[in-house]
């Protein structure tokens, strides 16, 4: 993968996208500002971005790490936010009383293949005084190949953020394709290695009115809808 990272091309192309994916940006206009605004500011930046992925060629696409990245996670996020909204509609269903809902769903092995995990470069022990119980954080990679260790950390941390703003602007692009109230406030991709999932909370104001029609969803995404059986 550093090889990769290093070698890409068509920076240009990725700067693009990074304007839109990847550095917090979908988090930029979201201040003080009303519930309508953000769903039109965030339909607005995915149709963008679909835009944006769908006039890149293959050769474009394949030779950029980050560009590769978001073309695959369009693509796994049809799939995976039709999951995460079949776990909030049963939640929604058995009659939580709240109004926000997080929903936890473990990552497809297929997407998991396409989120490297990071290296940790540092490892804490313990030891122990008199006077008190104290860490002590110490380097446990090869001083000589830290360049290395950093870059790859950090292609890792970009890559993650790509597919942490795909998944939020498609899960509430989906949604306002449902015509509910429900918006999703805040997603993120859990990683550590081996327990992996999504966690994406949800905004929800009439849990009656916002019960989600999986028939329409399952239609949208080609009956893609496989409830429980992600890792299967």
């Amino acid at each position: 993968m550093i090889n990769n990272y290093w070698n890409r091309q068509n920076r240009n192309l990725e700067d693009e996208l990074f304007e839109m994916v990847g550095t917090y940006g979908t988090k930029d206009e979201m201040f003080n500002v009303s519930n309508d605004y953000k769903k039109t500011a965030r339909l607005k930046r995915y149709a963008k971005l679909k835009s944006f992925i769908d006039s890149l060629t293959e050769e474009e696409i394949a030779s950029n790490i980050f560009l590769k990245s978001a073309n695959s996670f369009m693509k796994t996020s049809t799939k995976d936010c039709s999951i995460i909204l079949d776990e909030l509609n049963e939640t929604i269903s058995s009659g939580n009383e709240s109004n926000t809902i997080t929903v936890n769903c473990d990552i497809p092995d297929e997407t998991q293949e396409l989120i490297p995990e990071y290296i940790d470069n540092t490892k804490s022990i313990k030891y122990y005084r008199p006077e008190w119980y104290q860490e002590e954080c110490i380097n446990v990679l090869n001083y000589n190949y830290m360049k290395v260790y950093r870059d790859y950390n950090d292609c890792v941390s970009k890559i993650g953020k790509i597919a942490e703003d795909i998944y939020f602007l498609n899960l509430n692009n989906v949604l306002a394709t449902l015509s509910t109230d429900l918006m999703c406030y805040h997603f993120q991709v859990y990683h550590p290695g081996k327990n992996n999932h999504f966690i994406a909370s949800f905004a929800v104001n009439n849990k009656e009115a916002n019960k989600i029609d999986m028939a329409i969803l399952n239609e949208q995404t080609d009956g893609k809808v496989l409830k429980k059986t992600i890792n299967n």
